[in-house]
């Protein structure tokens, strides 16, 4: 069995962002990071934050020299929130706070609101694919301030500059986007930004190693050339810039996948259940009808006893695996009266009558489990 790590909300990404909250002379509930925040109190002229998707620690240590930017500089290591996975972990970059108060704790969620369960950052009916339209409804029903929006309303003079990939379409309030299409978009804007005269706060997300890990696989040829074009660009970076505070970090890290499953294929699972399961595929909601609750439990362990835990929804939250604070009000709605998180290498999907045109996607890379692969994630800081 692989090593299991829970999130550590003292020392984890909402961590990360009330160190600069603070530094920003902004009120955060969650401790700050000492060693960060020592950093920041030197008032570099600018202050960026690069989050690459995917790129945990333990995959920079097995990939990277000692001697690589990433690993040199890598002064401590965090964890993610859970789950381990972009939209809970990059909503807690933007807002500052834990997925059980913004309520964006995975990919696929279920909406009573529309009867469907969305792909939240797609806007896409989970099982079909097909485009939802407006409105927008987790952002409708999950709205929350961002930290850019914070930061610029207690400090007017700071120019914020948040670089995204194309093909999201992130807000602009307080914070002026560009959409990037490669990493060398991201490299250039940042280094042209900070020749300005002002004081910078830049932050910037970029999809991958995510994306290659997730069809080539973690250890891929395709991955390990990948994550060396990272840490050189961010080496060529480094060298042109001055008075500057880099920090690098991710919002997960992945693990190896060898079983791809389909609960379709064990109609004993499928007769418990009442609706389909949702979140993601290694932290799965589940909703058992509850005469079948104890045929369920004895019937999961047996088939996936050594890939899940299977956690009951009081245990669940009583865990405060989501974080702390006032838990959004969906958040109840999006957890079933079971959990199973993924403890070791396969992942967990269901088919549906309408996905009949939807292509069946096989992973071999993954992350939403509880493995120190996909919760270990490294606090990078370079000073310039």
């Amino acid at each position: 069995m692989k090593k299991i790590l829970y999130p550590n909300y003292d020392k984890s990404i909402v961590n990360l962002i009330a160190s600069i909250l603070n530094y920003y002379s902004i009120t955060s509930e969650y401790k700050p990071l000492d060693l960060l925040s020592s950093k920041l109190n030197k008032h570099y002229k600018n202050i960026i934050l690069m989050v690459f998707d995917g790129l945990g620690n333990e995959i920079i240590n097995k990939v990277l020299s000692p001697e690589s930017f990433l690993v040199s500089n890598t002064k401590t290591t965090l964890t993610s929130v859970f789950p381990s996975t972009t939209t809970a972990a990059m909503t807690s970059y933007y807002s500052g706070i834990s997925p059980n108060e913004h309520g964006w704790i995975g990919w696929s969620l279920y909406f009573k609101e529309c009867s469907r369960i969305i792909d939240t950052y797609l806007n896409k009916d989970s099982l079909s694919g097909e485009d939802i339209g407006e409105p927008y409804l987790p952002n409708e029903l999950m709205p929350y301030e961002t930290i850019f929006y914070k930061i610029k309303e207690k400090n007017p003079n700071i120019l914020i500059h948040t670089l995204q990939p194309k093909h999201i379409n992130f807000p602009s309030n307080g914070n002026v986007n560009i959409g990037v299409s490669s990493l060398e978009d991201i490299v250039s804007n940042v280094s042209n930004i900070c020749k300005n005269s002002d004081k910078n706060f830049i932050f910037s997300y970029w999809d991958n190693p995510d994306s290659i890990m997730h069809t080539a696989g973690c250890y891929s040829k395709e991955s390990t050339d990948y994550i060396n074009h990272i840490d050189n660009s961010l080496l060529t970076l480094s060298s042109q810039l001055t008075d500057t505070l880099l920090i690098v970090s991710a919002d997960h890290g992945q693990t190896m996948i060898t079983n791809n499953y389909y609960l379709n294929d064990y109609p004993e699972l499928m007769d418990c259940m009442y609706m389909p399961p949702s979140i993601e595929s290694q932290a799965i909601s589940l909703f058992i009808k509850h005469e079948k609750e104890k045929n369920f439990k004895k019937t999961f362990k047996r088939l996936f006893g050594n890939e899940f835990i299977l956690i009951s929804r009081k245990n669940f939250f009583h865990k405060h695996l989501l974080g702390f604070g006032i838990m959004n009000y969906k958040v109840s709605d999006f957890v079933g009266n079971y959990i199973a998180i993924g403890i070791g290498n396969s992942i967990l999907r269901c088919k549906s009558l309408n996905t009949k045109n939807k292509p069946n996607k096989v992973f071999l890379g993954h992350h939403a489990g509880l493995t120190t692969e996909e919760m270990l994630i490294p606090l990078v800081i370079k000073e310039i």
